[in-house]
């Protein structure tokens, strides 16, 4: 049963017949009161002590009267309180979060500066020891005369924990289409050190004869050496040889010139000059930052990077130059291949591609670009022949529109690699030897054909000597008739000149091949004959010194 409410509280030192004024305030709060409460009756167990009154608070205006007086409940819980820490300790997460970066959208306060991930990267880069490689690269052309598309790619690994012993192994593959008309090639590389291996493994149809006879040295799925010394022997060979292949000195010079340019190719100083392009953070610039992405599963970013012309044309310039400058003789004008590279360069415009670094490790895990070029943009920079050989090349087409693409993947960063020597091996030199031994008759031939070009080449520096001097006297001492002199004694000729001064004839012996017949002399005299003849034209009434003719047989101009 509730306790019942008084109507008027008794209150101590307050009279009960003094009136209240439920708005007026005392001139002092007395402290509140405890009145104790009846407890409700109830059913007590036996034994039980009978439970004490709970005495309980009654506020001042209850006391007072002026409010009904009410059980007190539980306190209210503080939400403000309790809201601010919570969001408090969810400000620190997604602090921690956003610091940390495991959550980093691309407005993340502690996000690197896509400048400062790239500076990062080139250095990174370079200390990298072993990785894996894919590239694709394409160019194709729409003419008035049908499509055309060049596709290249390669794929394979690179190991430089010994710097002085780079290690390569690479397979490639080429296609070619034109108006219905395709072809393929491929092959694999090795490059351990200074030494180098090749093979062809797939062949194009209209080399396959070639390629498969005996004379090639080239031969289908079989590894072929090209070693540091190889150039330096495959001359010394020629030497040794010289006589019985019928080599000049010049052929010899081309065969190992060319040769060489190759090994230079890939030599260390060609990759130190790749390195420096890779570590010059000036070449590119970060002209977009695009959201975060994967290539399977490393996390990257992606920026769009445009490139410095400025710087690139400074690295271009260097990378020609240190070629030409080691060929002997060479002459290379800074100025004018720089003027050509700007305009080349400005018809270009400007040139852009996209890179992905690894949000991690800071490594470069994809690189792509793509170009279109229009021929027109070409002609003001061509000159006539140049002009002539582009619309020669085009079919007629006025305009020519050009695509090129490209694409480079790598992966395992310094993950183990296996790359390892061929068991089997061809020198490169020897199977040179070989081929050229083979092409005596053709050898031959080219010698000839040396010789009757040097020898028109005296007869008509002996027409511009005699005009000059009205007298052909002296003509043997003309640096120019020395120099021919020269080279068709070391093309395995054998020149003799007689000369008066109203006259003159100069012979040597041809070489003869298999398949000659009567072809033995190449003669030429003041009269106008140049040709070929059968007899020697030293006898008696021919180019004797006494008479300035050579014989009947020789060709007239």
């Amino acid at each position: 049963m509730e306790n019942p409410i008084p109507e008027q509280p008794i209150i101590d030192n307050i009279p009960a017949t003094e009136a209240l004024d439920p708005l007026a305030v005392p001139e002092t709060i007395p402290e509140p009161m405890f009145i104790p409460r009846e407890s409700d009756p109830a059913v007590v167990p036996a034994g039980d002590p009978e439970p004490a009154p709970v005495p309980r608070i009654i506020s001042m205006s209850a006391a007072l009267g002026t409010q009904p007086l009410q059980q007190s409940s539980s306190p209210k819980i503080k939400w403000p309180m309790y809201l601010a820490a919570v969001i408090l300790a969810a400000s620190l997460g997604v602090g921690i979060a956003l610091a940390s970066r495991l959550w980093d959208p691309m407005w993340n306060p502690f996000r690197p500066v896509p400048e400062v991930v790239m500076a990062i990267m080139y250095k990174n880069q370079l200390a990298v020891k072993t990785f894996s490689t894919k590239a694709d690269f394409s160019v194709s052309a729409s003419t008035d005369q049908g499509d055309m598309e060049v596709k290249a790619g390669y794929d394979g690994n690179i190991d430089k924990t010994d710097e002085k012993n780079i290690k390569v192994d690479l397979s490639g593959k080429a296609s070619f289409e034109m108006m219905g008309i395709s072809m393929e090639m491929g092959g694999e590389a090795v490059k351990i050190g200074d030494d180098g291996y090749f093979k062809i493994t797939k062949i194009p149809s209209f080399l396959l004869s070639y390629i498969s006879s005996s004379d090639s040295p080239l031969k289908a799925n079989r590894w072929i050496k090209v070693g540091k010394d190889s150039s330096e022997n495959l001359a010394n060979k020629l030497k040794e040889k010289k006589d019985e292949l019928y080599l000049t000195d010049e052929d010899i010079k081309n065969y190992t010139d060319g040769y060489s340019s190759g090994q230079e190719a890939l030599s260390s100083q060609s990759e130190d000059q790749i390195k420096n392009i890779l570590s010059n953070y000036e070449l590119y610039s970060v002209a977009k930052e695009f959201p975060d992405e994967k290539i399977g599963q490393i996390e990257v970013y992606h920026y769009q990077v445009s490139v410095n012309k400025d710087v690139m044309k400074k690295i271009i310039l260097e990378a020609v130059k240190s070629q030409i400058e080691k060929q002997p003789d060479s002459n290379f004008d800074e100025k004018s291949a720089g003027e050509s590279l700007d305009k080349v360069l400005k018809v270009i415009g400007d040139m852009s591609g996209d890179i992905w670094i690894g949000k991690k490790d800071n490594l470069l895990y994809r690189f792509k670009t793509e170009k279109e070029i229009s021929s027109s943009d070409f002609k003001d920079i061509l000159n006539s022949e140049e002009k002539d050989a582009a619309d020669s090349l085009a079919g007629g087409s006025d305009n020519i529109t050009i695509k090129l693409s490209g694409q480079i993947d790598f992966s395992n960063y310094n993950g183990k690699v296996d790359i390892k020597i061929p068991d089997e091996s061809d020198n490169f030199e020897d199977l040179m030897i070989s081929y050229i031994g083979s092409s005596s008759d053709s050898n031959k031939y080219a010698l000839n054909a040396k010789i009757e070009a040097y020898m028109d080449q005296i007869r008509s520096t002996s027409m511009v000597y005699q005009t000059s001097n009205n007298s052909y006297i002296g003509l043997v001492n003309n640096e120019d008739y020395k120099s021919l002199a020269e080279k068709i004694n070391s093309s395995r000729g054998n020149l003799t000149s007689n000369i008066s001064a109203k006259a003159f004839c100069s012979y040597t012996p041809l070489i003869m091949t298999e398949y000659d017949i009567g072809a033995k002399y190449w003669c030429i005299d003041s009269s106008g004959s140049s040709g070929s003849s059968s007899e020697d034209p030293g006898k008696k009434g021919y180019c004797d010194g006494k008479t300035f003719k050579c014989p009947s047989s020789s060709s007239s101009w």
